[in-house]
């Protein structure tokens, strides 16, 4: 008899992380930081400057509800989303 027939089945090692993973992670929750305080934290004006679809509308309304909903009743509040004639 062979020693591996006495011994059972060989075991595989556990899958690896394909390179990146760890990175994107931390990458990924450094973003919801950053959202998270772009829409609650009013210490101090915001500037949001993405690319297409990245959600930077959907942070400002989150922002205004935010605001509105808590401490923004009793100051003034100005939002002025626009277009450059060069990104149309």
């Amino acid at each position: 008899m062979s020693d591996r027939a006495e011994s059972g089945p060989q075991r595989r090692p556990p899958p690896r992380e394909p390179p990146g993973v760890a990175a994107a992670a931390v990458l990924l929750a450094s973003d919801r930081a950053a959202r998270a305080a772009a829409q609650t934290r009013f210490d101090r004006p915001l500037v949001l400057e993405a690319g297409a679809g990245t959600g930077k509308t959907t942070t400002l309304i989150a922002r205004l509800l935010a605001w509105c909903l808590g401490e923004g009743w009793d100051k003034a509040l100005a939002a002025t989303p626009f277009r450059s004639a060069t990104s149309s």
